[in-house]
């Protein structure tokens, strides 16, 4: 059975060939490489070219910049495997990678998709994190619950027939993986730690620098909520605003305060969350937050761009990232 890798690559000429050489090797070789080249201005593009001349397995496709989710829509499309696998550009992977993700797929047409933990990798040094929280039984809540990623997971490809990322917003990722774990017959966890996912500045929703595509996060907020319409995805509704509650109230929030216009943009929040009834401490996940964070939610909703401010001062941090409360 063949495994499609889909690769999106913008500038990414540091870090190209490690991501490459991790998919080559691999100990698993029936797999196709899809390189798609979002209008990268770097060596990129001469990076894949001289992959291509000794690799037959590798399928370059080139693109204006259009953004990570037109990318990874086109590899869809190009796709001809039984399973599709998602890795970043400036990430890289084990070399068991796919054999040991492929495993259980292969053993039952009951699981959609399998996935694994990760290692952070900052200035070469790894730090284990772990994919589901162990509280917690039902294995698609941990996962609807974790790192909306569509890396650490290997779908089958007939499970995401009509499938698509939004396109023209980033935090596409957070926007509809979620939903589309909600609704898999079934998921499996391998308990290992097989993705590198590299944490540097530049990446485009760590970056502290505003731009006005970081406030796509309201759209990728709307697109999740409005999921839950379904019936299928509706049973995880607790689970998809408690992300809502992280991602958009508390982490969208500290990046709001520290934009242009601040307040303005903080009330934003408060408004999506009085038009969509979403009851923050009613929800189960939230009672179990740290009293410091159910404090900056308040600060947030209450568009207190100072109060932010002095959070800021005494915890010394950068914006952009996970980390970050």
């Amino acid at each position: 059975m063949k495994v499609s890798i889909i690769i999106p690559i913008y500038n990414s000429e540091k870090y190209l060939k490690q991501c490459l050489e991790s998919i080559i090797n691999q100990t698993y070789k029936n797999i196709e490489i899809i390189c798609i080249n979002d209008g990268s201005t770097d060596n990129s593009e001469k990076i894949i070219k001289d992959y291509l001349k000794t690799n037959k397995n590798i399928t370059y496709l080139k693109q204006p910049n259009a953004g990570q989710s037109i990318a990874r829509n086109k590899g869809l499309e190009k796709a001809t495997g039984d399973f599709i696998l998602f890795v970043d550009s400036d990430d890289f992977i084990e070399k068991n990678m796919v054999e040991k993700l492929i495993d259980p797929l292969t053993k039952s047409s009951e699981i959609d998709l399998t996935f694994c933990d990760y290692y952070l990798y900052t200035d070469g040094k790894t730090e284990k994190c772990f994919t589901i929280n162990e509280k917690e039984k039902d294995l698609k809540k941990q996962l609807i619950l974790s790192a909306p990623s569509p890396c650490l997971k290997l779908f089958r490809k007939s499970y995401l027939k009509d499938f698509k990322f939004p396109e023209n917003i980033i935090y596409e990722d957070y926007a509809i993986i979620p939903a589309l774990i909600a609704k898999a017959k079934k998921v499996e966890y391998i308990q290992e730690h097989l993705y590198y996912y590299r944490q540097h500045s530049s990446s485009t929703t760590r970056n502290a620098k505003f731009t006005e595509n970081k406030m796509d996060i309201i759209k990728a907020s709307e697109i999740l909520l409005n999921s839950i319409k379904d019936k299928e995805i509706n049973k995880y509704q607790e689970e998809i605003e408690y992300l809502i509650i992280i991602h958009f109230i508390l982490m969208g929030g500290l990046r709001f305060s520290r934009y242009p216009k601040a307040r303005k943009k903080m009330q934003e929040i408060s408004k999506f969350v009085q038009n969509n009834s979403i009851k923050i401490e009613n929800n189960k996940y939230y009672q179990n937050l740290s009293k410091e964070k159910k404090k900056l939610i308040k600060i947030i909703l209450n568009g207190d761009v100072l109060g932010c401010y002095i959070f800021f001062i005494k915890r010394k941090l950068n914006i952009g990232g996970y980390s970050e409360i």
